[in-house]
């Protein structure tokens, strides 16, 4: 219900702005602004079909690690040094 209303304002809101530049601005070309009015009307739609709960199955296992203990201990070491014994300076 909630999303419907927000389809219909929104609609209303966005065309009756989207009609109000030609009368500033008689000679601008529709094509300039009419993707935005279109891209616009879509998302609204969108925001109105699509279920607002996606994607649950992604955070059903966050607590679970995913590689197990002796090979989490491998993969956090690395060969290669990041810090360096000697300064660098050009010679």
């Amino acid at each position: 219900m909630n999303s419907i209303v927000l389809l219909i304002l929104g609609m209303i809101l966005i065309n009756s702005l989207f009609t109000l530049i030609p009368m500033f601005y008689p000679d601008s070309d529709p094509g300039l602004y009419l993707p935005y009015q279109f891209w616009i009307n879509i998302l609204l739609i969108f925001n109105c079909i699509l279920p607002e709960r996606k994607g649950t199955y992604l955070f059903d296992d966050i607590g679970k690690p995913t590689v197990d203990g002796g090979e989490a201990e491998l993969a956090g070491q690395s060969n290669i040094s990041t810090t360096t014994d000697t300064p660098l300076t050009p010679s």
